[in-house]
This record gives C-alpha cells, structure tokens and sequence, in this order.
C-alpha cells in the first residue's frame, strides 16, 4: 500500500489561500493619510487604488 503523506490541508507551498491570505475582507474602511478622511471599502477595490474625495491622496486599509 502507498503511503500517505500528511499535509496538514495547506496543499503545495505550506501556504493557505491565494496570495498568502493577506485580504482583510470585504468589510472596514479606507482611510486617507492625509487628511484621515474615511469611507467605507468597497468590494472588489483595494484602498490603494482609491483617492481621497477630500485632497485626492491615495488612501490605505483600516483595520
């Protein structure tokens, strides 16, 4: 009989998920760290990607 080697579930790599799991999610907030004007995170577009409505300044992921 083969014998089965335990994986632990992690597939290839050791590693969950694609990516290495750092998605928050889609819940939270960008904040603007300029100004720290908030809004909320919408689904599917990084904070990273998002300007600020206030000073146009890239905003960043609160956790």
């Amino acid at each position: 009989m083969p014998r089965h080697r335990g994986g632990g579930g992690f597939g290839r790599g050791g590693r969950r998920g694609l990516g290495g799991g750092f998605g928050l999610g889609p819940e939270g907030e960008c904040v603007c760290p300029n100004c720290g004007h908030r809004t909320s995170h919408q689904l599917g577009v990084p904070c990273y990607q998002t300007k600020c409505p206030k000073c146009g300044a890239l905003m960043t992921r609160s956790s």
